[in-house]
C-alpha cells in the first residue's frame, strides 16, 4: 500500500512542478533539469562505475562536500556523482572542481530511477540529511549499493518519529550517520539498527573556509572598527534591522543578501544614500571611506564573515534561519530571528550564549547595543566557539572510512 500511495503521489508531484512552472522559473528549471543527466556523455561511468552525492541544495552540498573534497584526492576511488534536486543548487554548483559531472535527480519515478542508475553505474551512494527518496533507496538495494544517510537530524515532530511505520523503511539505508545523539536514540527507539552518532559534516567544511586565505587589506582596516556582517538577509530581515543600523552612524556594517536582488539594494541606498557603496565599486588599492558595503557578488560570505565582530543571520523572519557555522566558527556572535527550530546547531549557539534569538526591531537593537559595548563578552563568546567547533569537528573521516570499507 505504502508504495502504491507513494508512487501516486510522486506523480502528482511532477504533475504540480509542469503546472507550476509556466508561471514560476524555478519551477520551469526543475522541470526541465529532470532529463539533464540524458544528455551527459551515455559511457561517462561505464568502466569505472560512479559514488553518487545526492543533495536537496546547496546547504546540504555544505554537508557532502568535505567528504568529496577528501574522495576527490584518492586516487583509488571512483569518479563522483553529484545530483540536486533544487535549481539553485546546480546552477551554483554546476562546475564543482574534481567531480565527474553534476546534474539533477530525476524525479523519483520507478521507470525514471532504473535508467538513471544503469547509466550512472552507481557504487556506492550517499544522500545528505533530509533526502528520502525510497524508489531510488529500493533500486540502490535491490542491486546491493551501499547507501548511507549522512548529518541525518530528525526532531521528534519529524513524521520519520511521529509515525514509527513509515519511519522504519529507512532500513533501507546501509547507514544513517546523524548529527546528534537525539536522533541516533529516536531512529533506535522506532525499531532501526542503522543508526551510527557522527556529528555534522559541515563543523569540518566551516573550519576548512576559515583556515583558507583571503587577503583583502582594505577591507581588513576598513573593519577596524566594531563590524556587523549580515549574512543571507530577505526584504523581510531589513524590515527588522535596518532602521536600527540607520540610528547608530558609528558601526560598520557590511551587507551580503541571499540574492542578487536591485530592488533589495535600492532599498539600502535609499536609506543609507552616499554612506553605502557596492562591493563591486570598491578599488581594493583604495581606502573604503564608506560606512556600509553592499556586496553585490555571490560565494564570498563564507569568507567575509572574518571581518565581523557580531553577525546576523537572515531567514528567521521567513521561513528558516540560514547557516550560523559559517560566521560562528571565526568567533563571533550570531544574531538570528524566530524561525530556527528546524535547525539542531542553533539550538547549540543558544544553549552558549553565542546564539542570540531576536524577535522584532526593538530586541535586536538592544541585542547589538549590549555585544558592541561588553568587549568581555566577545571575548569570552570567541573563547566558548573555538572549543565548541574543536569538538564537533570529525564527521567527514567517519563516512570516508565506511566508505571506504564497502
Amino acid at each position: 500500500m505504502f508504495n502504491i500511495l507513494y508512487n501516486i503521489g510522486i506523480e502528482l508531484f511532477m504533475l504540480a512542478v509542469v503546472a507550476y512552472s509556466s508561471v514560476n522559473k524555478k519551477a520551469a528549471k526543475r522541470f526541465r533539469g529532470n532529463n539533464h543527466w540524458k544528455r551527459l556523455p551515455r559511457d561517462l561511468f561505464a568502466d569505472q562505475g560512479s559514488i553518487w552525492f545526492h543533495c536537496a541544495s546547496l546547504g546540504e552540498f555544505e554537508q557532502a562536500r568535505p567528504i568529496i573534497d577528501r574522495l576527490v584526492k584518492d586516487e583509488s576511488a571512483p569518479p563522483i556523482l553529484l545530483t540536486f534536486f533544487s535549481p539553485s543548487g546546480y546552477e551554483f554548483r554546476k562546475d564543482v572542481q574534481g567531480v565527474c559531472a553534476v546534474t539533477f535527480m530525476p524525479f523519483d519515478r520507478p521507470r525514471d530511477v532504473k535508467a538513471f542508475l544503469d547509466w550512472a553505474n552507481v557504487k556506492k551512494a550517499v544522500f545528505i540529511k533530509y533526502e528520502l527518496w525510497f524508489n531510488s533507496l529500493h533500486q540502490l538495494k535491490s542491486r546491493s549499493i551501499p547507501v548511507a544517510l549522512v548529518s541525518a537530524h530528525f526532531p521528534n515532530n519529524h513524521w520519520v518519529i511521529k509515525y514509527p511505520v513509515l519511519g522504519r523503511k529507512l532500513s533501507t539505508f546501509d547507514k544513517i550517520f546523524t548529527q546528534n545523539l537525539e536522533t541516533q536514540s529516536q531512529l533506535e527507539k522506532i525499531g532501526l539498527d542503522n543508526a551510527e552518532y557522527a556529528g555534522d559534516t559541515r563543523f569540518d567544511r566551516v573550519i576548512k573556509v576559515s583556515q583558507e586565505d583571503y587577503n583583502q587589506p582594505n577591507l581588513e582596516k576598513w573593519s577596524s572598527t566594531i563590524t556587523l556582517v549580515i549574512g543571507s538577509n530577505w526584504p523581510s530581515d531589513d524590515e527588522i534591522i535596518i532602521q536600527a543600523l540607520a540610528r547608530n552612524e558609528r558601526l560598520k556594517v557590511m551587507v551580503v543578501p541571499h540574492e542578487l536582488d536591485p530592488a533589495q539594494y535600492r532599498s539600502w541606498k535609499a536609506i543609507f544614500g552616499s554612506d553605502l557603496v557596492s562591493f563591486s565599486e570598491i578599488d581594493s588599492n583604495q581606502e573604503i571611506e564608506q560606512r556600509i558595503v553592499f556586496v553585490d557578488r555571490m560565494g564570498l560570505l563564507s569568507k567575509l564573515y572574518r571581518y565581523a565582530d557580531v553577525t546576523y543571520i537572515g531567514g528567521g523572519f521567513g521561513q528558516n534561519v540560514h547557516n550560523t557555522l559559517e560566521a560562528a566558527v571565526y568567533g563571533i556572535p550570531v544574531i538570528f530571528g524566530p524561525n530556527n527550530a528546524r535547525f539542531h546547531e542553533i539550538q547549540q549557539l543558544k544553549k552558549l550564549g553565542a546564539g542570540l534569538e531576536i524577535n522584532n526591531s526593538s530586541d535586536f537593537e538592544k541585542v547589538l547595543t549590549d555585544i558592541i559595548k561588553d568587549e568581555a563578552f566577545r571575548a569570552d563568546t570567541e573563547l566558548t566557539l573555538q572549543k565548541f567547533f574543536e569538538d564537533k569537528c570529525g564527521a567527514s573521516s567517519l563516512v570516508i572510512e565506511w566508505l571506504e570499507k564497502r
